[in-house]
């Protein structure tokens, strides 16, 4: 609890107060609430049974520990907004026309994810088109900020295939992780190259999570295992939607997420994020597609 006095002016006149730690009499961790008896038997109706007494002791025990109840606005202000939210996640966001699988490595079966559930199936060139279409979203989340920019998403930034079909808020935060955000990252056109060819390098040798998908971007490369690989020719979008070979000597800002922007498949990404070349955002991954 802090405690802050100010004069008539706002200013602080003192500040101070005690550390809190808040138990709710009902709350429920690892199964048992901090009311369960320790002496009956665990994890049996008996076991689970009320003891305020036991609370009490621990209070008087531990002076930063203060109990609470319930408070019942509170909690049915929360089961109305829950109810709105539940409404609101199912609420359909977009159409998928066609479905699109999930591989890590495209034309190879390595984490491949399609058909109806997720289930694996069985094809001889599966496509990447569920990290190709987040790709596409992440660019044009962003393009009122950057309208040129381009994006990259590693593999496994898509947990599952996406199914034709309504999709809704709830779908696009199964398939994506909720914890990154977008971060552009200013490349010239030799490190993006750079960039490029770090992340298929890794996926071949081990790490398929880590290959590159890119909208705003293409390129073709050789993904034979003799040899180091080689990412073919490369070609940006420019501003009138027309592809351009990269100019090794331009600027390009480049849409990911900040995770793969600090992971280490990629030390030409991770030093220009460290020599300041990069706006960081609020926008999570999941908000590209709403």
């Amino acid at each position: 609890m802090l405690r802050i006095e100010l004069d008539d002016q706002g200013r602080v006149v003192s500040c101070g107060g005690r550390i809190e730690i808040l138990v709710g009499r009902l709350a429920v961790v690892d199964g048992s609430s901090p009311t369960a008896d320790p002496d009956d038997a665990g994890g049996t109706a008996d076991g689970d049974r009320p003891n305020p007494d036991r609370l009490e002791r621990a209070v008087a025990e531990h002076p930063v520990l203060v109990a609470t109840n319930p408070d019942r606005a509170t909690a049915a202000a929360l089961d109305r907004w829950r109810a709105v939210l539940e409404v609101l996640l199912d609420d359909p966001v977009a159409t998928v026309a066609d479905e699109r699988c999930r591989t890590r490595v495209p034309g190879r079966s390595v984490g491949l994810l399609c058909g109806t559930g997720g289930r694996l199936t069985d094809t001889t060139a599966p496509r990447a088109d569920a990290q190709q279409l987040v790709a596409e979203a992440l660019r044009h989340r962003i393009a009122a900020l950057e309208p040129a920019a381009i994006a990259l998403v590693d593999s496994d930034t898509v947990d599952g295939a996406i199914h034709a079909g309504p999709l809704s808020a709830i779908d696009a935060y199964r398939l994506l992780p909720t914890g990154p955000t977008l971060v552009i990252v200013e490349l010239r056109g030799d490190q993006l190259l750079a960039v490029l060819r770090e992340r298929v390098e890794a996926a071949l040798t081990g790490s398929p999570g880590t290959y590159p998908h890119a909208s705003g971007l293409r390129f073709t490369p050789d993904l034979s295992l003799s040899g180091r690989p080689s990412i073919g020719p490369v070609e940006v979008l420019d501003q009138e939607g027309r592809w351009r070979p990269i100019d090794r000597a331009s600027r390009y800002q480049v849409v990911v997420t900040d995770r793969l922007a600090a992971d280490d498949a990629s030390p030409t990404l991770a030093r220009a994020v460290a020599d300041g070349r990069v706006v960081r955002t609020t926008i999570g991954t999941a908000e590209a597609l709403l």
